[in-house]
């Protein structure tokens, strides 16, 4: 029997994703500890291991905010009818033990963007109904008395949600996103000199990739 059960929250499974490719390989690096691991998300693509518990929690869905109102409630009433002992949660869900910041802090992605929009467009943006549900969600989150840690990936988003929701700077723990060297490989110097040949860019230049900001 597990000593501890563990549950996952992430709303929508995806294998390609950023957060999934997380949720995947915590999974796997946590199937040989003595953990019963559970996944809440509304759909779930891909592999699984036999060990793992996968809990389909698809409530109907109208609009933006209903998507995740419906989802953020139906999670919680599951896990709380589960009694699981730890709740890890990648989505702005009050209630649950650990979260895992990998959007950051919605408040201050919305001031990045207002940026470059026009004014009246930038207004827009920071009133819109769904931006202020999320915004809400997030702040009952981090203030939610059962939260105990929070996960980012940079200083500067532990840094932000200090300062905007008051939270206790011990409870917030930085793990850079790794890379798996086994698949990664860096170029040789060799290799890079035939990629600049073919790209007629002399070896005294200096190439940086640039991936457009999805907004």
């Amino acid at each position: 029997m597990k000593h501890h059960r563990l549950a996952i929250v992430r709303q929508k499974y995806r294998p390609d994703g950023g957060a999934e490719r997380f949720v995947s390989r915590a999974l796997t690096a946590l199937s040989n500890q003595n953990l019963e691991l559970n996944v809440i998300t509304r759909e779930w693509q891909g592999e699984k291991q036999d060990d793992w518990h996968i809990h389909i929690c698809n409530p109907q869905k109208w609009g933006r905010i209903s998507r995740e109102r419906g989802f953020a409630q139906a999670a919680r009433a599951l896990w709380q009818q589960q009694q699981f002992d730890i709740v890890q949660s990648h989505e702005r869900i009050p209630g649950c033990d650990i979260y895992r910041a990998g959007d950051g802090v919605h408040r201050r992605w919305l001031l990045q963007r207002a940026r470059i929009l026009p004014a009246w467009r930038a207004q827009m943006l920071m009133y819109d109904r769904y931006h202020r549900y999320v915004m809400r969600a997030e702040r009952e989150m981090y203030q939610a008395p059962e939260l105990k840690a929070v996960i980012c990936n940079a200083e500067m988003i532990k840094r932000e949600i200090v300062e905007d929701f008051d939270i206790d700077a011990n409870k917030i723990h930085v793990i850079y996103n790794s890379i798996d060297s086994s698949r990664f490989v860096p170029a040789q110097e060799a290799q890079r000199a035939i990629l600049r040949q073919t790209i007629w860019f002399a070896s005294r230049c200096r190439c940086v990739l640039f991936c457009r900001l999805r907004v």
